[in-house]
């Protein structure tokens, strides 16, 4: 592995991204790599760089029979060519990601949805960090550097959303899950994680309950809830171990469900959360499975009106998740 593409989205959690993203390449660069730098303002521009270096470049070549006369002249056959091509413009070996657990998930869409399978290391910069956090990347420059000389990628698994957005992390709904997608970047400039915290708890204690089935491989859950969780690792909301013993290559989706309660319940269940507990809260329900899905009914509250996708906001309901056939090595310095 010696050329990284270095992907930074300049949104991302307090805005530093670009300076950051050139600080990391540099540093790559130091331990012998080839780092090149992609400011990603969209989806779309990150699939336009993909599909051009993808793209075979055939250059001006001088075939020895020509004896000199090579004006104009291309050959893709010719090897020649082929080797300074590759030179010229290629896919990397790995892409570095430099920003949040959004910008990941969007990323690794535009990479599946280009054909392409490149493995991924991410450098969190974002608000909540999850997957950056899960993998141990994210906390300096320094660690992040050691750790990718070392180059240790785990195979890992995807959740498949609506049968055409692909997520890594998590997807739920209601209480404490939409904070990402409504505070805006001045609020995550300000605040960071405790943005996320703060309107957990006052939109959990406020919350009304949603009437809705849900279903894992089969089996039906019907009841009014404040909160519904379909987690792919251990994290959510900047929060480690929320549910003990998930892994993201252990081909399973946790699934927890909290129904309706007074307000002791909601507040207990905002205690449970920030304390890692939430599959001991006596009224969570937790299951584990391959495919989920919601489906709401009745009147549909504000808080279950789009499901949050690893802060992505642009899925609906019925909502449909399952452990896709795609997966994807990610960097890692877990020790299992």
């Amino acid at each position: 592995m010696k050329n990284v593409l270095v992907v930074y989205n300049p949104n991302s959690g307090r805005g530093n991204t670009e300076k950051i993203a050139g600080k990391l390449a540099t540093r790559l660069t130091d331990f012998g790599f080839c780092a090149e730098i992609f400011r990603s303002e969209s989806k779309e521009c990150l699939a336009n760089y993909f599909e051009e270096s993808a793209k075979p470049h055939p250059v001006t070549a001088c075939h020895p029979s020509l004896e000199g006369n090579c004006e104009d002249q291309s050959f893709p056959d010719f090897s020649a060519t082929k080797e300074v091509a590759e030179k010229e413009k290629a896919l990397p070996d790995c892409l570095v990601i430099v920003g949040g657990d959004g910008t990941v998930s969007g990323v690794m869409n535009v990479m599946f949805k280009t054909g392409l399978d490149l493995p991924l290391a991410i450098f969190g910069r974002g608000t909540a960090n999850d997957l950056a956090n899960y993998f141990g990347t994210g906390k300096s420059i320094i660690k992040f550097v050691k750790v990718f000389v070392k180059s240790d990628f785990l195979l890992c698994d995807t959740l498949l959303i609506n049968d055409w957005l692909y997520a890594l992390s998590n997807a739920g709904g209601g209480a404490f899950t939409n904070g990402v997608t409504k505070y805006t970047r001045k609020h995550k400039k300000l605040f960071g994680k405790t943005a996320y915290y703060t309107r957990a708890v006052l939109d959990g204690l406020r919350l009304k309950s949603q009437s809705a089935k849900i279903t894992i491989d089969g089996e039906e859950i019907n009841e009014n809830i404040f909160l519904f969780l379909a987690l792919n690792t251990t994290n959510i909301a900047g929060m480690k171990g929320v549910v003990k013993g998930a892994r993201i290559n252990d081909g399973l989706i946790h699934l927890i469900v909290v129904p309706k309660s007074g307000f002791f319940g909601k507040l207990s269940l905002a205690v449970d959360l920030l304390l890692r507990r939430l599959t001991k809260n006596k009224r969570a329900i937790y299951k584990t499975g391959k495919e989920v899905k919601v489906e709401l009914s009745g009147k549909v509250i504000h808080s279950f009106s789009t499901p949050d996708i690893d802060g992505d906001g642009s899925a609906e309901f019925p909502l449909s998740v399952k452990i896709s056939g795609r997966k994807v090595k990610i960097l890692t310095d877990r020790k299992s």
